[in-house]
């Protein structure tokens, strides 16, 4: 008989770089205060319970839950916050479980375990890790560079084998926050790089939380030209 699995759900939470506020928002977009009083915000995560994580350049890290921002910050910490300095990122590790059990042997030890994470990018896929074998839980690292589309997820694979050699397997997906950057400028038309390649302002495009994206100014000379246009 083949064995039941238990698999435990994972949650994507990656760190992602303070943007200042644009005054130009997409269609069907809307702009609202959750919580007021944080100085110099430079990142933000949520933790599984729901609460927000927002990170203070001073050093201070702020948790806001059920839009209420306490007056005594979470946590503290000594850091340098000139010029681009200080307290720049917050990230809750994803993290996988399992449990599997049959009839004949009940629950199955952890070498009966075997794992792989598959990276999905639109139609397609890529090895990520594994297989992973002898352990019935672990957690894994997601990078914040490389693929820049918002249109990717992690899926978790876990077959269990008991002691005749059958097999089950089960999978959970992995979603990342997605969030729409906006690239504004005074100047209407102007052109900017994202990741190398040429955009007009205001550009719009959708981004996974913490994704670094290479953002670059127009050469000096056209900069000037565009903001003295009449």
């Amino acid at each position: 008989m083949k064995p039941r699995i238990g698999l435990l759900g994972c949650t994507l939470l990656v760190l992602t770089s303070g943007v200042a506020r644009a005054a130009i928002l997409p269609p069907g977009f809307s702009e609202s205060v959750v919580a007021g009083d944080i100085a110099r915000p430079t990142a933000m995560d949520f933790a599984p319970d729901g609460r927000l994580f927002v990170c203070q350049q001073d050093g201070q890290l702020r948790v806001i839950k059920n839009d209420v921002l306490p007056a005594t910050p979470f946590l503290s910490v000594a850091v340098d916050p000139g010029g681009e300095r200080g307290l720049l990122g917050v990230a809750f590790d994803p993290s996988f479980a399992g449990s599997a059990n049959d009839p004949e042997d009940g629950d199955l030890p952890p070498s009966a375990f075997s794992w792989t994470i598959v990276f999905h990018h639109a139609d397609h896929t890529h090895p990520f890790l594994g297989p992973i074998a002898n352990t019935t839980n672990g957690t894994f690292t997601i990078p914040t560079s490389g693929e820049t589309s918002a249109n990717v997820f992690y899926r978790v694979h876990l077959t269990v084998t008991d002691s005749a050699g059958a097999q089950s397997s089960a999978s959970v997906d992995i979603l990342p926050n997605v969030v729409t950057l906006v690239l504004a400028t005074e100047a209407l038309g102007v052109q900017v790089t994202l990741d190398g390649q040429p955009v007009a302002t205001p550009h719009f495009v959708q981004s996974v939380v913490g994704m670094r994206r290479a953002l670059a100014p127009p050469p000096r000379s056209v900069w000037a030209k565009s903001i003295t246009a009449s």
